[in-house]
């Protein structure tokens, strides 16, 4: 039975799913792996990590379908974290870890760009500068790294490094060049006036190509280590937002918006026109096909704040418990739900990275407020919880201002499977959740690429998925969550000084 195979270059995993000709999966297989964080506020990772956990992930798929099914694989799709900077040699080694969309090391190039080409930034790629794009971490290469940056002789996105070793090939797609911040949506072309003004050298920048055109073949040595056919087509895929939207099943209904939860969180809401938001606290993409832009409205902190303090807090603090054991997430989220709405009073502003829609604030910063005597772990837990759903509802009114599609809206990514965290979403955005069964949408949509760009005409939809569930929002609740949101929104704007100073200080 012809199958194809789909690959997601996350920022905690690589992930692989194998689908039929269906486009139903048949199996999926992981390989974790960390962030580095060598310096304040930096976050990076060895690109050779990632090809590593592919091939024990390739290994994992292997023996759960058998070695005969993978020898029917026809293709090859790919999808992956954005923004994060891979930067190649000659030789296509890195030059250098990659630096991650998370890293917050860039605050000096963001003001710049801020305060000198603002403007033009915006004009030429309708996305205003923050610490998360692509182009600020080249510029501190420039910077603080120069001999490496003399070296650089292409720029390539997580999945385009992927698809590199599988194919030799450099490429990239619409919806990941989009996310640099050095590509122009409205023309669908590397803003030439932009990297002019910076003095970068276009030569870099990989060509740009739809997500289901032929980005390769799987060469004879890669063929070997994952022992696949060699000759294998790979296609170019799509930056993990585009792909998720595309498996989630939100593109369907005209009037729904898609929200991604990840290491981050983001609405995502269709365009059939290049749409700004004037005040610069959107994000504009392409979709990974030339004449199709999404509007996205991204958060830092969904399960990195859920991480955080899960692990690096409360595992810290038993020291039964060996470094490397996770948390029980499932009875954790059943015993949140003992506490009431409002989590007793605490509230938890998530930006341990910064903060990206609305605010564009790099300095913002984590904070716990309204801590009493009587409020036990699982308050806190409420109230990390509660943070993230009370950012996404800032993250929504930015959305529904432009009248973009809003209702229902489309929950998918692993943060989906958080059902106290879709419970308290559905009352504080006060619309209904449409539960996406593939809480691993990005590494399906990476498969149907590879099945849509092998034959266009069998893609009619995502094959045998099962049927979604409606989360709708609790009444009762609503009330008090009004009431916490507006005291949520009056904190971080009377703390908005003081993040400056304090990042100041840290440096």
């Amino acid at each position: 039975m012809e199958s194809f195979i789909g690959i997601d270059t996350g920022t905690s995993s690589i992930k692989v799913c194998l689908i039929d000709g269906a486009g139903r999966v048949q199996a999926l297989a992981s390989d974790g792996y960390r962030l580095a964080h060598p310096g304040q506020g930096w976050a990076e990772q060895d690109p050779e990590v990632w090809w590593t956990a592919l091939t024990r992930a390739v290994g994992s798929l292997r023996q759960r379908v058998g070695a005969g099914s993978l020898r029917d694989v026809q293709a090859i799709g790919l999808t992956g974290q954005m923004h994060t900077l891979v930067v190649l040699g000659g030789d296509g080694i890195p030059l250098r870890p990659a630096i991650s969309w998370t890293d917050q090391r860039t605050v000096a190039e963001c003001d710049y760009l801020r305060r000198n080409l603002l403007e033009e930034v915006f004009a030429c790629t309708s996305n205003p500068p923050s610490t998360g794009y692509t182009l600020p971490k080249l510029l501190w290469i420039r910077n603080h790294e120069p001999e490496v940056y003399r070296r650089i002789c292409a720029l390539v996105l997580p999945k385009d490094y992927i698809r590199y070793r599988l194919t030799g090939e450099i490429a990239t797609d619409y919806c990941d060049a989009s996310a640099t911040l050095l590509f122009d949506p409205v023309k669908l072309q590397w803003s030439h006036q932009l990297a002019s003004t910076l003095g970068i050298d276009r030569s870099i920048l990989p060509p740009v190509r739809n997500a289901t055109d032929l980005g390769g073949v799987l060469t004879d040595s890669a063929a070997r280590l994952l022992e696949l056919r060699a000759g294998l087509p790979v296609y170019v895929g799509s930056g993990d937002v585009a792909a998720g939207w595309l498996a989630s099943g939100a593109n369907a209904a005209a009037t729904a918006a898609g929200l991604s939860l990840g290491s981050g969180a983001l609405f995502v809401a269709p365009s059939g026109s290049p749409t700004t938001d004037p005040h610069r606290r959107l994000n504009l993409l392409c979709d990974g096909t030339a004449g199709r832009w999404l509007v996205m409205a991204a958060i830092q902190n969904a399960g990195i704040a859920v991480d955080w303090y899960l692990v690096k807090i409360l595992q810290e603090l038993l020291p039964d418990r060996g470094a490397s054991e996770r948390p029980d997430y499932n009875t954790i989220n059943a015993r949140v739900t003992s506490v009431a709405a409002g989590a007793g009073g605490v509230l938890f502003l998530p930006y341990l990275t910064g903060e990206r829609t609305p605010h564009m604030d790099e300095n913002a910063a984590g904070v716990f407020f309204g801590l009493r005597s009587t409020h036990t772990g699982l308050h806190l837990y409420r109230a990390v919880l509660e943070g993230i759903a009370y950012a996404l509802r800032d993250a929504l009114e930015v959305v529904k201002s432009l009248d973009l599609p809003a209702d229902p809206i489309v929950a998918g990514g692993g943060g989906a499977a958080n059902k106290a965290l879709l419970a308290i979403l559905a009352s504080v955005l006060e619309r209904r959740l449409v539960v996406s069964p593939q809480t691993d949408a990005s590494v399906l949509g990476a498969a149907l690429y590879a099945l849509h760009g092998s034959d266009p005409s069998r893609l009619r939809g995502i094959g045998g998925a099962d049927a979604p569930v409606s989360i709708e929002p609790d009444q009762g609740d609503i009330p008090r969550y009004r009431s916490r949101f507006a005291v949520y929104q009056n904190l971080y704007a009377s703390l908005k000084q003081s993040f400056e100073q304090s990042w100041d200080d840290a440096w």
